[in-house]
């Protein structure tokens, strides 16, 4: 295995914070655990029934391509996301509809193409 200078003294730095090997592993476990619990909070979706779960998906998208578009301006053409419910993971896709309002900004008027499919 080789290494170059600048992952040699990343790894002097960070033994020198945790002290060894195996407190480098927790921090990495921890901070992975992390990751994965602050995804599966954002993207888990508890409802009783299929229906309200997709359109919960459907709407979460739209929300999150409205808070990344400046207002008026046309957004992105498809967004997608992982989404849990009921214990499954599924994959979602959506594109939305743009449309303008007298030629001065763009919105979302609607959905072109939607998919929610069950994953593994």
């Amino acid at each position: 295995m080789e290494f170059n200078l600048n992952e040699l003294k990343i790894a002097v730095d960070v033994i020198n914070k945790f002290g060894n090997l195996v407190s480098i592993n927790n921090e990495i476990e921890r901070i992975e655990t992390e990751a994965e619990i602050e995804k599966k909070e954002y993207h888990t979706i508890e409802t009783d029934s299929y229906d309200k779960f997709e359109s919960i998906v459907r709407e979460t998208l739209i929300e999150e391509i409205q808070e990344d578009t400046p207002h008026g301006e046309y957004g992105c053409d498809s967004i997608e996301g992982e989404f849990y419910w009921n214990g499954e993971t599924y994959k979602a896709y959506l594109e939305p509809f743009w449309n303008r309002y007298d030629k001065q900004y763009y919105y979302i008027d609607g959905v072109e193409k939607f998919t929610l499919e069950k994953v593994g």
